[in-house]
C-alpha cells in the first residue's frame, strides 16, 4: 500500500499530498513502502518503535498557533508594545531563530482566526 507522497490527496489523505496541491515541486516526501532507512523514506525517518524520550531527535514538523493573546488581550494593556506590527516583528524573530536552529524542520504557522480585512 502506498503512503507519504504517492498518488494524490483524493486517494491518500497525507500531509505531502495536500502540500503538493499548493507546490507541485515539493520534495522530500516518502514513496512506496519500506523501512525507515530505505532510500524511498526520504525525510520520513522517524524510528517506528521509538518512545517519548526519543521525540526531540525525531522532530521534523512544528505547528505554531500563536497570536490571539498578543492581538486581543495584550493589545488592550499596551497598544504600542502589542500592536500588529510589534506582533509581526516578534513572530519574525521567533521564526528566524527556528530557521537557524532547526533548518530542516517544516514550520506550520496557523494564523489567528477572525475576520479578514481585505
Amino acid at each position: 500500500m502506498p503512503y507519504g507522497g504517492d498518488a494524490t490527496w483524493r486517494e491518500f489523505l497525507t500531509l505531502p499530498n495536500i502540500l503538493k496541491e499548493y507546490n507541485p515541486n515539493l520534495r522530500g516526501y516518502s514513496t512506496g513502502t519500506g523501512e525507515w532507512l530505505t532510500k524511498n523514506a526520504k525525510f520520513n525517518v522517524a524510528f517506528p518503535v521509538a518512545s517519548d524520550e526519543d521525540a526531540y531527535r525525531q522532530a521534523k514538523m512544528l505547528t505554531i498557533f500563536i497570536g490571539a493573546n498578543d492581538i486581543c488581550s495584550a493589545a488592550c494593556l499596551s497598544p504600542v508594545s502589542w500592536s500588529p506590527a510589534a506582533h509581526a516583528r516578534k513572530l519574525a524573530r521567533a521564526l528566524d531563530y527556528l530557521q537557524k536552529h532547526l533548518p530542516r524542520t517544516l514550520v506550520n504557522l496557523v494564523p489567528v482566526l477572525g475576520k479578514s480585512r481585505v
